[in-house]
Formats: C-alpha cells, sequence, structure tokens
C-alpha cells in the first residue's frame, strides 16, 4: 500500500522542482566554471614548442590550452617537430584533464610530434605523463604488439639540460640559444 500522507504527498509534488533546478545548476556550472592553471607556449625558430605549466589544471584549463596548443604546432612546417615541457611548478591535473592531455598527445603524434623532453620536480608528475600518453605509446612501451610501431619517444627528466640534450641526440637543435631558453623557463 502507497504511503500517502501529507508529507510524502508535499514531497512527491516538489520533486520535478527540485530535479530542473539540480539539472539548471549542473548546466549553469558547467558554463561558467573557469580554466585553473596557467601556461605559456612558445614556438622556437627550429621546429620546436617550448611550454611552461603552473598550477593545477581543471579540464577547462586543460581544453584552452589543447586548443592553443593545436594552433601554434599547426605553423610548424619542418616534420618532425619537438616538445620540450617544464611541469616544475604545477600539480597534478584531475583525470578528466588528462583525459584531454592524452587526447592532444595523440593528436601530437598523428601530425608529426617525434619527441618530446618533460622536465618534472616530482616523481609524482612522472605518473601523469604515463597516464597522458596516446595509447598505442602505452601499448608499445608496455612491450604489446601495436599494428604500426610509432617514431615518438617521449623521456622524463630533472632538469632542463638534460632535456635540450636529449632533443639533440634526436636530431632537434633548439634556435634559440639555451641562456635564453633557460631564462624564458625561469619567468
Amino acid at each position: 500500500m502507497k504511503n500517502t500522507s501529507p508529507e510524502v504527498i508535499r514531497l512527491n509534488h516538489l520533486k520535478p522542482f527540485f530535479d530542473t533546478t539540480t539539472r539548471l545548476h549542473r548546466h549553469i556550472k558547467a558554463k561558467t566554471m573557469k580554466a585553473h592553471g596557467s601556461w605559456k607556449i612558445q614556438k622556437d625558430n627550429s621546429n620546436t614548442l617550448l611550454i611552461k605549466v603552473n598550477g593545477a589544471w581543471n579540464k577547462e584549463a586543460a581544453v584552452l590550452f589543447s586548443n592553443e596548443f593545436k594552433q601554434i604546432a599547426s605553423t610548424i612546417t619542418n616534420e618532425p617537430w619537438a616538445i620540450l615541457i617544464s611541469v616544475q611548478n604545477s600539480e597534478i591535473p584531475i583525470p578528466e584533464a588528462m583525459d584531454v592531455l592524452q587526447k592532444l598527445n595523440e593528436w601530437s603524434i598523428t601530425n608529426g610530434c617525434r619527441c618530446e623532453a618533460s622536465i618534472v620536480s616530482l616523481f609524482a608528475h612522472e605518473e601523469v605523463f604515463k597516464r597522458t600518453r596516446a595509447t598505442k605509446v602505452q601499448q608499445q612501451q608496455r612491450g604489446e604488439k601495436v599494428n604500426a610501431p610509432l617514431d615518438y619517444e617521449q623521456r622524463i627528466f630533472l632538469s632542463l639540460s638534460e632535456g635540450i640534450d636529449f632533443l639533440a641526440e634526436k636530431g632537434i637543435k633548439l634556435a634559440t640559444p639555451i641562456s635564453d631558453v633557460e631564462t624564458w623557463f625561469s619567468k
């Protein structure tokens, strides 16, 4: 038998209001959520993107970063190209942001990126890079068979000079003097 007490009837009467309000609140929150975290991207006069990431990132920051990254990377006409990124002043991004960054990594590889030197200050950052690598890169690193082996390598370093040396070993020579690159990353 249904409970038809006046309290239950009143609550049932308000249920559509609460459902609509909750959906509306989620919609407004999704439309007004601000990006958290910051970055700067500069294209070296060669074929390398210099990137510095700061703070804690949410999905909105990852989407904005991804759009800016693609816009700048699309101007590189010399293939292959590379990424030199410092996350030394950043925090671990939320999982939704990592999903966006993984898709960006896949886009990068598809669009000619052949190597990435990632500069970290915490070994926890290494886990972030592992989780944001393209699916094929993850499979290849686990020793699984992939349809077409990738011509891409990402390495993690504790110093900028090690990252620059790695890029040089891969045939990517920065056009900007190293002292200027170091100054750019320090700001």
